[in-house]
This record gives C-alpha cells, structure tokens and sequence, in this order.
C-alpha cells in the first residue's frame, strides 16, 4: 500500500495527468468545426483511476450487494464508456481533446 503523504499523491497525479496530455497532443487533428472534450485525457483516465481504487476499496470493506458498492461500479463503468466513445470519436476526427488540463 502506498503510504505517501496527500499532497505528494496529488502532486504525482497532476504530473501523470499533463504527461497524458502532452502525449495526446501528437494525436491526429480533428475535423474542423468539431466540438472539444469537455475534459483533457489526462483528466478523464484520472477519474478512471480514482473510480476503479474506490470501487475495489469498497470491495474488500463493504457489503456487496450494497447501494453505494453498486453506485461506485457503475460509476466505473460510465466512465469507461466515456472513454471508449471519447477513442472512437476521436478515431473519426469528430472530437478533439482540449490542450490544457482541467481536473474536475
């Protein structure tokens, strides 16, 4: 278990988070005129991350059939579809990635 102090966690995840973005940025342009991502890659892989480490904390301590075990995988599972239709737009050129990095 990772034992680092919060501030270093989140220092260490702004870091991965612009080095996702610089990397989406060698990405193919999109078509113009086509709508942005509310959120930059960085950002949303991090949601992913954050969602996935609750819902597997929620599975070693709390009941399984539960309301909030249940709220926490499905969070999961609508951000992974986020991100799939995000690499399929993206894939079309009908969406583009903002260049700068907004946590939510």
């Amino acid at each position: 278990m990772d034992t680092a102090a919060p501030e270093q966690l989140r220092s260490r995840r702004t870091e991965l988070i612009r080095l996702l973005d610089r990397w989406a940025q060698r990405l193919p342009a999109a078509s113009p005129g086509v709508g942005a991502h509310p959120q930059s890659l960085g950002c949303l892989i991090d949601r992913m991350a954050e969602a996935a480490a609750h819902a597997f904390h929620l599975l070693r301590t709390d009941e399984i059939g539960g309301d909030r075990m249940h709220a926490a995988w499905t969070r999961l599972a609508e951000l992974e579809l986020e991100y799939a239709d995000l690499v399929r737009d993206i894939a079309a050129g009908s969406r583009y990635l903002p260049t700068e990095t907004r946590r939510q």
